[in-house]
Parts: C-alpha cells; structure tokens; sequence
C-alpha cells in the first residue's frame, strides 16, 4: 500500500461540516452497490447516520439480506469508550447484522479493546472503519475524491495494489473457490513485476467472473475497483471497458455512472460524459459532485450559459458547494466579469475561510488583474497548507512568469516559474498546462532546444490539445521558424472550443505576423482578440504597433483599464483582509 499522508487528510476531512462528512459516507457506503440505502439526517437518526442493505452469497449458491448500520462522526481526537456508548445502546435497540463506526479518527486501544470485548456478546458485528482503514477506502474512489476535495491534487489511485503475494490482502469480495484457484496460480506467477502480478490477477478473475453463479453485485462491485485500479494508472481506455462491465450488472448504479463520466472527461469526450451525467441527475438531482461535472462539461464544450445554470442550481441545492462556487467564479473571471467573480469568492470564504481552492482561483483572479505580486503572497500562502496542490504551482508559476518589471529581475522571476512549472509536472504527469508553460518559459530563457524537447514529447500523447500547438508555435517562432509556427497556432485556434482561451493564440499569430510584416494579417488577429477580451493589455498594445497614429487613444485606455483593475483589486484586497 502507498503511504498514506494521514495528516494531510485529516486535515481535508475536517474542513467538511458534519452534514458534508456524512454525505461521503453515504457515497462511500453507496459505491459497495447496496440494494437498498438511506441517508437518516438530523437528531432522529437513532444512531445511524447511514442503513444500507446487501445481499451477500451464501455457500450454497443462495443469498441472504443483511441490514448494515453507518454512524459516521469526524473526529480531531481519538475515539473513546464514552464518544460511543450511545451508539451501542442504540444498535442493541435497532438489532441491525452489522454496526460500521466509521470515523477519520483513531479508535484508541483502549476504546478497541472494549469493543472487541462487548462484541461477543452482541447479535450483530461491530465493524471498525477508522484512521487509515477510512482512507484506504476513501483513496480507492477517484470520483468521490474529486467531488470533495477539488484542491487536492494527490494522485487519486486506488488504496493499495492487488497483491498477488498474500490474496488475504484483496480488497474485494471474491466467491471461495475462486479464491482457492487463485491462491494456486499466484503460488506459480514468478518473475514479473508487482503491476504485472497485479494484472495477472484481474485478468483471471475478469474471465472468472463470467460464471452465472456470481451474484450481478458482486461483480459489478469487482469490476469497478478493477475500473478504479487502471484510473490510478492513467489507462482510461481500459479502466472504460471495465466501468462498462460494472454498469451491464448494476445499470442504475450513481457511483458507477459518475466514475464512467470521470472517464469520459479524461478522455475528452465532453459529450457523452454529459449524457451519462444527466442520467446519474435523475436518479439524484441533488448529487454535488454529478452537478460539477456536468457544468465542467458544459463549459468545455462552449455551453457557457448551461454550465452556469447547472452551477447555480448547485449552489441553490448546496449553498456550501465550494467546487460549484469557484467554478462559476472562474467562468465571470473568464467572461471579464471581474467585480462578479470576486463578489462570489469573497461569498464562498465567508463559508469556508480557509477554502485553499477559493484562495487560488482569487489568486488567479489577480493575475488577470496585473497584480502579480499580491497573487503570489496568496498562492505561497495556500501552498504552505497544500504543498502538493498542483494548480496553486501553476499559478504561482504564471505570477512570477508575468510579474518581472526590468531586464534586471527578468532571468530571477523566471527561473522561479521554472521550479513552479516542474513542481506541477512532478505531482501531476499528465497536467497539459504544467508542461506548456514550463515549455514557454524555458523559450523566455532561449532554452529553446529543452522547450521543443519537452512538447515533441507530448505531441504525441496530447495531440488532440491546443495548449500543446500553441506553445510549439511560440517556440517555433523564437527559433525562426515562422511557416511551421503559422501552421501550429492555426491548428491550435481551429482546436479551440472556448472563446476565452482563443484569445492567446491569436495574440500569438498577430506577434508571428508582425515579425514578418503580414500587417494585415496580425491586424486581423488583434480584431479577434479584441472582440473576445476587450480589455486584453497584450492585443492592445500590439495595436499600437500596426497603428502608431492611434497609439495616445490606445495608450489612455490601456491605463484606464489598469485603472479599473486596480480599483478591483484593492476591493479584493481590502475584503480578504475583512474575512
């Protein structure tokens, strides 16, 4: 098993409310695909936060109900004898098959003692899912990961390998004799690797899985975690095939359907992810994480006014849905709406103080605005507390890349973008926008070679992305190639599904036609740019140098646009310091 950064996620855990915390052991308890299941809110839960229903097979084929009682409490301190007194005297009351006590805390030795003591005389058994047993499983769901931490950027694999070495260690509900017969092939696998092993074993059981006489939810509860295995692997396209199978034994499964549109947005494929999507919304229209999904792919694909309504709908179900708030934050920010997008993360912090995801979209918020200094005072803040948030890197990195006032200070400034750019790439392999902007700023250094190294590379797995033709057209022109980097931004501004992004590129074309004197062409681009970004400073300024007459009009407006700016940013400044 991987190290477990407990401290890190306790941390996480008890930023939620209670009512938060209770809603992922909902989803937790809801991904083991119970029969029946029920989310008992309030005072009057009788000491079950969560009951949930399974069938579980018996030897002689047949399957038997088993009733399953959740009390599900954060804790900052270990559980003692008295913290669940009640819950026992409750459980005695209620005589479910099993009690879970699930908690991100320590059941002290004590308290375990006890428990373990009583639970013989009891009718039902008493499950223990504390400290490191509760994050095993939380760590073995990506999607949920994703829906309640949106600033972790710790890699979402599952909780520990299939170890091939002692099958006690499978984390699944296997039928016996499978087990048996796995236990003889694993005793004859020799000189492969750990993942090969790992491997083996799912390829054995994915074909003895085909037996009718296994139940459709044990299967489909398999397949998933098979699913789960090659998500932390970055196989999307195997870990689809194997959601796929889940989905044929438990079609109506929210978590399965989620996990599938998790897929389906790694892959790019916006559209069917959203179609999945509005499935897992009727069967719960209040689902948060379903909701920033679907608004996330609305977005992507140029829906900009579905995504906000979805995001509002969010945050009216769930006025607490941080990801929802800075989702629709960040689009007001991309629209130029700054004074809106501030106003609604300045909102969120009043709800979540110490939000590390709200304090970086603000951070980037103020990068849009040329403060560059204030963002990075924000973004070193928030990576004291988040030292692997990968986002917060990359923002940090485009302040410093953006924030160097002289020729003196240039080299200094980014080199810091550089260390912020592979800290990104480093906890995050697959991070399209670490990897280009790392590759444009080693081109500010004229490490040209290094840059064009790096997106050659990733041409070949991303081609399908803008970002990485963009950053090949600006290298490519640095090193005089302007034909191939005419090629590369057209290709790039015909990938584009987003207006707001376009905007980069077409300041990128008018600066490779400049150099060549295709004035016509770049006052083209500067049109474009202009017409999505009024207030974009780099197209304005390039404005000027096509047409020099109307540089004092364009000079007064650049400033009064870094005026306004400035107004906006002390209101932000002044209201961080307020909250």
């Amino acid at each position: 098993m991987p190290n477990i950064d407990i401290d890190y996620w306790n941390k996480k855990i008890l930023e939620l409310n209670s009512d938060r915390f209770e809603q992922l052991c909902y989803d937790l308890v809801d991904s083991m695909h119970p029969m029946d299941i029920e989310w008992l809110k309030g005072p009057a839960d009788k000491g079950r936060d969560v009951r949930a229903k399974f069938l579980i097979p018996q030897p002689d084929s047949t399957q038997k109900s088993s009733e399953w009682h959740f009390e599900c409490k954060r804790y900052s301190n270990a559980i003692e004898v008295a913290d669940l007194n009640s819950k026992i005297a409750w459980a005695d009351a209620n005589k479910p098959d099993v009690l879970v006590i699930v908690s991100n805390a320590n059941i002290s030795n004590h308290t375990r003692g006890w428990l373990d003591t009583i639970a013989k005389d009891k009718p039902y058994d008493i499950h223990k899912w504390d400290d490191i047993e509760f994050f095993k499983r939380l760590l073995n769901q990506p999607s949920i990961i994703e829906g309640y931490f949106p600033e972790s950027s710790m890699p979402t694999q599952t909780s520990e390998e299939i170890k091939p070495k002692n099958v006690s260690n499978i984390t699944i509900t296997v039928p016996p004799e499978i087990i048996t017969e796995l236990e003889e092939t694993i005793k004859n696998i020799s000189g492969l690797s750990e993942k090969e092993k790992s491997e083996k074993i799912i390829e054995i059981l994915t074909e003895k899985l085909k037996s009718p006489k296994i139940d459709s939810r044990v299967k489909s509860l398999i397949y998933e975690q098979f699913g789960n295995y090659f998500y932390s692997q970055k196989r999307y396209d195997v870990s689809f095939k194997y959601v796929e199978l889940a989905l044929k034994e438990s079609p109506n499964s929210r978590i399965v359907l989620t996990n599938e549109a998790n897929i389906l947005i790694k892959l790019k494929k916006y559209k069917n992810a959203i179609t999945v999507l509005q499935e897992v919304k009727n069967i719960d229209d209040h689902d948060d994480n379903c909701l920033n999904l679907l608004g996330y792919c609305y977005n992507q694909i140029g829906k900009k006014k579905q995504a906000m309504n979805i995001w509002e709908e969010a945050i009216s179900n769930n006025p607490e849905n941080i990801l929802a708030r800075d989702n629709l934050g960040s689009m007001y920010r991309d629209e130029t709406e700054y004074e809106l997008a501030n106003k609604i993360f300045q909102e969120t912090l009043k709800l979540k103080k110490n939000s590390a995801s709200t304090k970086n979209q603000i951070a980037r918020l103020l990068i849009d605005l040329e403060a560059h200094e204030d963002a990075i005072v924000i973004l070193k803040d928030v990576l004291k507390e988040n030292p692997k948030y990968s986002d917060a890197f990359n923002n940090l990195g485009l302040a410093y890349e953006r924030a160097h006032t002289n020729e003196a200070n240039k080299k200094e400034y980014l080199n810091e973008a550089i260390i912020c750019f592979k800290k990104v790439t480093e906890y995050d392999s697959n991070n399209v926008f670490g990897w280009t902007n790392l590759a444009t700023t080693l081109t500010r250094l004229d490490k040209i070679s290094e840059a064009k190294e790096i997106l050659e590379k990733m041409k070949d797995d991303f081609s399908n992305e803008y970002r990485i033709w963009q950053a090949l057209a600006f290298v490519q022109q640095a090193e005089g190639n302007t034909k191939e980097a005419l090629k590369s931004i057209d290709r790039a501004i015909s990938m584009n599904t987003s207006k707001e992004n376009s905007v980069m590129s077409f300041n990128i074309k008018a600066k490779i036609c400049l150099d060549k004197n295709m004035l016509g062409m770049a006052e083209k681009c500067i049109s474009e740019a202009l017409k999505i970004k009024s207030d974009s400073i780099t197209a304005l300024e390039l404005k000027i140098k096509i047409k020099p007459i109307y540089k004092k009009n364009i000079t007064e407006k650049i400033q009064e646009i870094l005026n306004n700016f400035e107004a906006i940013r002390q209101d932000i400044l002044s209201q961080m310091l307020d909250s």
